[in-house]
């Protein structure tokens, strides 16, 4: 087994552990509909979670060009991995009793939330400077990427401080957009 299918494998295991967290919430909302208050902004930001997570999971394989792997790279990758399945698990209560409010849940740990939101934005810097300097995949374009940064910091910022339901199911919608634009036109390298 290679450096990177060593690394592939813990990442692909954290990322599958995630995905699992985000359906089995679901699978519980829907178990358990007649006896909780579903929260719009809770199942947009799951979504949002489960996308940035298969976006940075796709994104890891560039690091299979990496010839030396060191262990900061391979904890660093980890790290970052663990706080996106932290921002899924946040989003979904354990148990999820009868009578809960998913919105009072939703508002009740969201300092928790954008908190881990905004340190994953910061980790995300730090895994592209990794993939910069590490591989030959080169910088993303400056622009783009800065404004898409900007819109991550500034949509966790918000959902910090706001206890706006209208709010927050606003910033959701915005950041699923920018995640969509972001991840396909990397993929497809229009950008």
């Amino acid at each position: 087994m290679s450096s990177f299918e060593y690394l592939a494998a813990l990442i692909s295991m954290v990322a599958a552990l995630g995905i699992a967290r985000g359906l089995s919430g679901f699978a519980r909302m829907i178990h358990a509909k007649d006896s909780i208050d579903f929260s719009l902004v809770q199942i947009l930001w799951t979504i949002n979670s489960l996308l940035w997570l298969m976006v940075f999971w796709w994104f890891t394989f560039i690091l299979s060009e990496v010839q030396v792997w060191t262990f900061p790279i391979l904890l660093y990758t980890t790290i970052y991995a663990s706080f996106i399945y932290l921002l899924i698990a946040l989003l979904h209560p354990d148990p999820l009793l009868e009578g809960t409010s998913l919105t009072d849940h939703f508002l009740k740990y969201r300092k928790w939330f954008f908190g881990t939101f905004l340190v994953v934005a910061v980790l995300e810097i730090g895994d592209t400077t990794i993939k910069v300097f590490v591989t030959d995949f080169g910088a993303p374009p400056l622009f783009p990427y800065s404004l898409f940064l900007t819109t991550w910091i500034t949509v966790g910022t918000i959902g910090y401080i706001s206890t706006n339901m209208k709010v927050h199911t606003a910033i959701a919608i915005i950041f699923f957009g920018v995640v969509s634009f972001w991840a396909f036109n990397m993929l497809t390298g229009i950008l």
